[in-house]
């Protein structure tokens, strides 16, 4: 027994030994150019950004007009609402003031809509503009600020949104109206760039001329739109419940926006108040 094992560690420490006798490869450097051709591809990455990716978790669902159990009930206060988000609430990044288009709907109705209405309203109650269509809405719905006769939105005014969808059953469900507001706006008109800003955002109080410092971040954004739209033609003109403040809060705004850029000596400049005489609202239009 005692011979087996020696043979067995000789037989192993042999295998050791051999092994350890084994030449070493060395590391060789190969040069040259080469010449042939490399066929395999290289991989492309593309990374890909979603802005509605932090929204709601229930902005991303489908929900329908009614389901399956309450598709014999004809209660509207049964059928869930639907779901829609405008660019304010899920794009916070955006600059005060509004370039392209105003609000972007989504709506959530399901697959069994026969038609749908979406309806923009000023303070007032007066429909401003109308979308509306036979089935199922698309999954984006943009709106330009502009209403039903093509003229652009006040910005001195609160506008709300609500919505209704028909079923193949005939059965309605409504959103009921929420506000819409936007602090300002940057459009074309008749050839021309138009700046028009909410006031209540500029100035302190409904009375006041003083500046708030959103007013000021705003007038900011103003001034650098301006650097890079004007040509020799600045008209400043603001709005308010009487001409005497609105006056006093042009030459304001005018002397603000001068200590910003440099008018050269060849530019017609008009400054001039006015009263908002249907809404008593309070905006500044700047038409370059």
């Amino acid at each position: 027994m005692k011979r087996l094992l020696g043979i067995i560690f000789v037989f192993f420490l042999s295998i050791s030994l051999f092994a350890q006798e084994e030449p070493k490869e060395e590391a060789k450097e190969i040069k040259g150019k080469f010449k042939g051709r490399i066929i395999e591809k290289k991989p492309y990455i593309k990374l890909s950004f979603n802005p509605f990716e932090a929204a709601a978790s229930y902005m991303k669902k489908g929900e329908y007009i009614y389901d399956n159990q309450l598709i014999v009930n004809s209660n509207i206060a049964s059928s869930p609402f639907p779901t829609f988000s405008s660019e304010q609430l899920v794009k916070p990044w955006l600059h005060g003031i509004v370039r392209d288009y105003i609000a972007l709907f989504h709506p959530m109705y399901g697959y069994d809509v026969l038609s749908w209405k979406l309806f923009i309203t000023d303070e007032k109650g007066n429909l401003f503009k109308l979308h509306a269509s036979k089935g199922p809405p698309p999954k984006n719905i943009y709106w330009n600020g502009r209403g039903d006769d093509g003229k652009m939105m006040n910005p001195g005014i609160t506008y709300f949104y609500s919505a209704e969808a028909t079923d193949s059953l005939g059965n309605i469900s409504r959103l009921v109206g929420r506000t819409l507001i936007v602090k300002g706006i940057l459009y074309k008109e008749a050839g021309e760039w138009l700046i028009t800003l909410k006031g209540d955002r500029v100035w302190e109080s409904e009375g006041s001329t003083k500046i708030t410092e959103q007013g000021e971040q705003l007038l900011q954004e103003t001034a650098d739109i301006i650097k890079q739209l004007y040509t020799r033609k600045l008209t400043v003109q603001v709005y308010s419940r009487n001409e005497e403040l609105s006056n006093n809060r042009a030459d304001i705004i005018a002397n603000w926006l001068f200590t910003k850029i440099i008018v050269p000596k060849s530019s017609i400049i008009h400054i001039s108040g006015f009263t908002d005489e249907v809404y008593k609202s309070s905006y500044i239009k700047i038409i370059l």
